[in-house]
């Protein structure tokens, strides 16, 4: 039986699956099954002989029918290619002018912002640096009038 089994192990031409048989954890023996893989061998050797005449046929009908579907094709794809050309450059000349409306808006706006920072700093440095002096004149101011209308 060992040879029979050494042998079955050898061939390519024989599946053998091996199962050992443990119910309760202890291996009390071993289950071995052989498959002939002749009959599938077979079946695809045909099934590969049908398959190639088949792309044989078919590369022929298939050669035809590309050929007069290219040339429409290519007129086709000339035509959307073009579509898609002029469409872009629409769409390009239409980004740009909104993109330039838009930097003349940002300058603008900065400009005036930077007008408006730039007016209350100018107060506020005098309002700072003047108070005294201003204080001063104005108090001798008040206080003369008084001495005045005394």
């Amino acid at each position: 039986m060992d040879k029979v089994l050494q042998a079955a192990a050898q061939d390519k031409s024989i599946y053998l699956a091996q199962a050992e048989i443990s119910p309760l954890g202890t291996v009390i023996g071993k289950v071995l099954v052989g498959l002939s893989t002749a009959n599938v061998d077979d079946s695809l050797e045909a099934l590969d002989q049908r398959f190639a005449s088949l792309i044989e046929g078919s590369g022929e009908l298939v050669s035809s029918g590309l050929s007069g579907a290219a040339a429409d094709s290519a007129a086709t794809l000339a035509a959307r290619l073009q579509a898609a050309r002029d469409t872009a450059v629409n769409m390009t000349e239409g980004s740009r002018q909104t993109v330039q409306e838009a930097a003349a808006a940002l300058r603008w706006r900065v400009a005036a912002g930077l007008l408006l920072v730039g007016g209350l700093l100018l107060f506020s440095v005098l309002i700072v640096l003047g108070w005294r002096p201003v204080a001063r004149h104005w108090l001798g101011w008040a206080k003369r009038r008084r001495c005045k209308v005394s």
